[in-house]
């Protein structure tokens, strides 16, 4: 089961999305050398040989790093279930306060969010003035397939309703 420590996107390369510069968010100073090729044991593969650069976000800051742009958010933070289309289609929520009963669907859940692992001057998954888009916001990709701008004042009930969480501003 993926948490939300694991950030490898090298299982939809070259299959699903064959361009590299596609994992990399045009704000971002971060780069993936297609030809830097490293051993992991996955998806029951012994020894498969990925990319680094999609194995994993690159550290965060304005700073270039070798490594994608974004963050995987494939299951429930609360609960550990892996988002699927049957579950998105039908979650019900159980958690967030004024959304229990809510059905938010796959417009309003997303799987991926711009890289935030959190650092020494900045939060956890949130907005802050070292990340690539500064303190302004992030993108996110809702599992219908749309991707969409959060504006800061609205990023924690965005990641309150697709997590069926009660998170507050840090």
């Amino acid at each position: 089961m993926r948490d939300d420590g694991d950030d490898d996107l090298s299982g939809f390369y070259p299959a699903y999305v064959p361009n590299v510069k596609t994992y990399l968010c045009p704000g971002s100073q971060n780069f993936i050398n297609s030809t830097n090729l490293i051993s992991v044991s996955q998806y029951n593969q012994p020894n498969a040989k990925v990319i680094m650069g999609l194995y994993d976000n690159a550290p965060n800051g304005k700073a270039a790093g070798e490594g994608h742009s974004f963050e995987i958010q494939g299951s429930w933070s609360k609960t550990k279930t892996k988002k699927t289309q049957q579950r998105a289609l039908a979650y019900t929520m159980k958690n967030t306060t004024g959304w229990v009963g809510a059905l938010p669907g796959p417009t309003r859940i997303f799987l991926l969010v711009d890289a935030d692992d959190g650092k020494p001057s900045g939060s956890n998954n949130y907005p802050d003035p070292v990340d690539n888009h500064g303190a302004e916001g992030a993108n996110f990709l809702f599992c219908d397939g749309h991707a969409e701008w959060v504006m800061r004042r609205n990023y924690i009930t965005t990641w309150n309703i697709s997590e069926d969480a009660n998170r507050t501003p840090p």
